[in-house]
C-alpha cells in the first residue's frame, strides 16, 4: 500500500486514511494494513496572499507570491501576517516622480541634473465597495473597476500610458475624474521653481482652473491625468468642474464633484480618450532647444523615493522650513498631531 505524509505527527494511508504515528518524534511510520513505510516530513507553511501550502524552506508559492522565512514571523497572528504582506506589496508597487533640468533625457541622479521637484506617488484602495486592491496610478478605481464602472481602460501607447474608451460615450457625458492637489499660484511657483504655467510648460500634470486656482495631479496620478494630448478639434474630451446638483446634457446628475473630463462629442468604444492641454503646455520633444525650459525633463520611476530626493519633496516651502515650525504647528503637535492640509480635495 502506498502512504503519504501529512503535516505534524500523522501519516495517511491510501487504503486506511489517517494513521497515528504512535511514538514521539518517529523517524518512520507504518499503517495497520502493512502499507509502505513513509518518513515524516516537516510541517508546511501557508502563503498569506493565496493560501497555498509550500515547503518550510521555500520563500515563494506556486503563484509567484514571495514572503519572508524569518523566525520573527513565526509568532505573528494572521492579521499581522496579512498586514506585513500588504506592506511588502505596497513597497513593491511604489513609484515616485522626479522632475529635473539637464541635457540627458534619462534620470541618473548625478550633480549634472538639477532636481526641480520630486515626490512619492500616493496610493489608495479602490473606490469600489468590496475591492481591496491598492492603486498607485490610475485611481480612484483599480483597472478592472475603471473598465466596468467608468467605462475607461488604461493601455500602453506611444507616450507611455493612455486611456481608451471601453464603452460608447454620448456628447456631454462624464468620462472620468481628474484628482489632485488644489493649490494657489504661489504654491505652484514654489513647487516648480517659479515656472508654473509659463511658456516652458514645467507642470505637466497641472490644470489652471482660472484666477489663482491650480489643480496638480503629479502626486496623486488619477486616471484623468493619463489621458493624452490632442490639439484643437482632434480632442474628444474637455476638462471641466462639475457642480453639485447641476444636471448634464444627458439629464443625469454626476455623483462625482471636482475636476473631470467630459465628452465633447460621441466617443465610440475603442477610441483613445484625449483632451487639449492648451498652448502653454509643451512636450519635451517639441522644444527647439532654446530657453530655460528646453532642458526640462520628468519621469515616473518604480520604487520608494531615494533619500537624496526626500529633501526636494519635503521643501515645499523653503522659507518656512528655514524658519522652523510655527507656534500653531507646535500646539497642534501637542494635541496629537497637525491637521490635514486644507487644500487637499477629498474626492
Amino acid at each position: 500500500m502506498e502512504s503519504r505524509a501529512l503535516t505534524g505527527t500523522r501519516v495517511e494511508c491510501v487504503a486506511c486514511g489517517p494513521v497515528d504515528a504512535g511514538v514521539r518524534k518517529p523517524e518512520r511510520a507504518e499503517s495497520p494494513c502493512r502499507g509502505a513505510r513513509t518518513s515524516r516530513r516537516p510541517p508546511s507553511k501557508e502563503c498569506t496572499e493565496c493560501g497555498a501550502r509550500v515547503p518550510p524552506n521555500s520563500n515563494a508559492c506556486p503563484h509567484g507570491h514571495s514572503f519572508s522565512n524569518r523566525r520573527g514571523e513565526a509568532g505573528f497572528t494572521p492579521q499581522a501576517r496579512k498586514a506585513l504582506a500588504l506592506a511588502r506589496k505596497l513597497k513593491a508597487q511604489a513609484q515616485y516622480y522626479v522632475q529635473w533640468r539637464g541635457g540627458d533625457e534619462r534620470y541618473r541622479g548625478d550633480d549634472d541634473q538639477h532636481v526641480v521637484w520630486a515626490c512619492q506617488l500616493q496610493s489608495s484602495t479602490c473606490k469600489q465597495p468590496g475591492c481591496d486592491v491598492h492603486v498607485v496610478v490610475g485611481g480612484p478605481y483599480c483597472q478592472e473597476h475603471a473598465r466596468t464602472v467608468l467605462g475607461v481602460d488604461i493601455v500602453e501607447c506611444e507616450h507611455g500610458l493612455g486611456l481608451v474608451a471601453a464603452r460608447d460615450f454620448r456628447r456631454g457625458e462624464f468620462v472620468c475624474p481628474y484628482e489632485g492637489d488644489l493649490m494657489s499660484r504661489a504654491q505652484m511657483d514654489q513647487r516648480y521653481e517659479d515656472t508654473v504655467a509659463g511658456d516652458e510648460g514645467d507642470a505637466p500634470y497641472c490644470i489652471h482652473l482660472g484666477g489663482d486656482a491650480f489643480f496638480d495631479a503629479a502626486r496623486s496620478r488619477s486616471i484623468g491625468s493619463l489621458a493624452n494630448h490632442a490639439a484643437g478639434e482632434a480632442a474628444n474630451c474637455k476638462c471641466f468642474v462639475p457642480r453639485r446638483g447641476r444636471k448634464t446634457r444627458t439629464g443625469a446628475t454626476p455623483a462625482w464633484t471636482g475636476v473631470g473630463l467630459r465628452a465633447l462629442r460621441p466617443i465610440a468604444c475603442g477610441t483613445p480618450i484625449t483632451w487639449d492641454y492648451g498652448t502653454e503646455y509643451v512636450m519635451p520633444g517639441d522644444r527647439d532647444g532654446s530657453g530655460p525650459g528646453s532642458a526640462l525633463h520628468h519621469c515616473t520611476l518604480p520604487g520608494l523615493l531615494p533619500a537624496s530626493l526626500r529633501k526636494c519633496a519635503a521643501d515645499a516651502n523653503p522659507a518656512a522650513a528655514a524658519r522652523g515650525p510655527t507656534e500653531q504647528a507646535r500646539r497642534e503637535s501637542l494635541r496629537g498631531g497637525a491637521r490635514k492640509p486644507p487644500l487637499r480635495l477629498n474626492l
